[in-house]
């Protein structure tokens, strides 16, 4: 055995034990990623919660362990599956576990995982620096990082469901889930069954609701249904912000 070889191995052996036993970022969710994100498109820059203050508890909820299960019943383009990729994120850095992230079908989370997540671990640091030098390991569907692996399915896909057990799981536009059957349980609930073995899981389930009964709306009733109030514009009292209160005047009102 060559002592340079030693000595590397026995610094690779240290850097790793260093980033195991290392604590947690002790910053909030959202302020790690106000300092380590960046967001492509349209408004493009660093990441920012200035116009979408309602993202922070959110996020939080990734790093509070008690928390086990997160439903984001959200309105169409306000941003929930941003908030689900910076809290994988930080997962992924700071508390890491194999995660499985569920779209409504695999043509569609490839997509996803190709345009959007791969381009945004690309411009996070600390994120960036946990991918492999092999990019065989690093692929759409199925992406090694330093200590855990990100893998895509759909959820027309029961048997790729069913054989991936994970600390985290992410369900992504569940009301465009396929509905359970007479010999499968809904993909749902297959996917939840996949963190029965882990402490402390995560499953995060976001949607647009559709309607009463759909997947999201029923998960977000079986929670605390936490809202984000907003000041009134007359009297300045806290308010929920509900469809029926938006008023268009004329112009010459």
């Amino acid at each position: 055995m060559s002592k340079s070889w030693y000595d590397e191995g026995m610094s690779e052996l240290r850097k790793f034990c260093v980033d195991t036993l290392a604590p947690a970022d002790d910053l909030p969710v959202w302020q790690w990623l106000e300092k380590n994100c960046y967001v492509r498109g349209d408004h493009e820059g660093a990441y920012s919660t200035t116009l979408t203050p309602y993202a922070r508890e959110p996020l939080d909820c990734f790093k509070e362990k008690r928390i086990e299960d997160l439903a984001l019943c959200f309105a169409a383009q306000t941003a929930k599956t941003t908030i689900v990729m910076g809290g994988v994120s930080w997962l992924l850095v700071n508390s890491p576990s194999d995660s499985l992230w569920v779209m409504p079908d695999k043509e569609l989370g490839g997509s996803f995982s190709r345009n959007r997540w791969i381009p945004w671990v690309d411009d996070c640091v600390p994120l960036r620096a946990l991918k492999p030098r092999n990019r065989n390991f690093f692929t759409t569907r199925e992406q090694k990082f330093a200590r855990a692996t990100v893998f895509w399915v759909g959820s027309n896909s029961p048997g790729q469901l069913a054989s991936r057990p994970c600390g985290n799981v992410i369900m992504d536009e569940t009301d465009k889930f396929g509905l359970r059957n007479d010999r499968e349980a809904g993909a749902l609930k297959n996917a939840e069954e996949r963190t029965k073995t882990f402490n402390f899981p995560k499953r995060i389930k976001t949607s647009t609701p559709t309607i009463y009964y759909g997947e999201i709306w029923q998960e977000f009733l079986k929670g605390d249904q936490r809202y984000f109030w907003l000041p009134c514009p007359h009297c300045k009292a806290m308010i929920k912000l509900l469809w029926k209160q938006v008023r268009w005047w004329e112009k010459d009102e």
